[in-house]
């Protein structure tokens, strides 16, 4: 697989996520039952492969504070992820879809403002102010 087969397969991937959440709001805001808001909270739940944050640079023997986080998506190559910044309270504070194929760079995936708004609302699904 060239470089340029790679990194199309990246986008595919970053897009087909960014596709898929999108749904995944969707069908959340269209649910009316506790059924189907059941049903629609467990798809959700069981899109992202991990959830993970880390702390941003702290005195030793501080208290240590998560400072951004990072939601896989889809593992090995094409590989996705969501990653953003946390407000002081550990909240999100943005969030972009990143993809990268086997051997090139990691990328942003490029998302129109149904997505941008979907992808907030999924990662507010997992990373919730203290």
């Amino acid at each position: 697989m060239t470089e340029n087969q790679a990194t199309d397969t990246a986008v595919e991937q970053g897009q087909a996520d960014a596709r898929n959440i999108l749904a995944l709001y969707k069908a959340s805001q269209a649910a009316r039952s506790s059924d189907e808001r059941d049903e629609a909270q467990r798809a959700v739940d069981e899109y992202p492969s991990s959830v993970q944050v880390r702390s941003a640079w702290t005195i030793y023997g501080e208290p240590l504070q998560a400072a951004q986080y990072r939601i896989e998506l889809a593992g090995g190559g094409p590989a996705s992820w969501i990653i953003g910044d946390l407000t002081n309270d550990g909240g999100p504070y943005d969030a972009r879809i990143e993809a990268q194929g086997w051997g090139t760079p990691a990328f942003t995936i490029t998302l129109d403002d149904d997505e941008r708004e979907a992808l907030l609302w999924f990662v507010g699904q997992f990373i919730i102010e203290a």
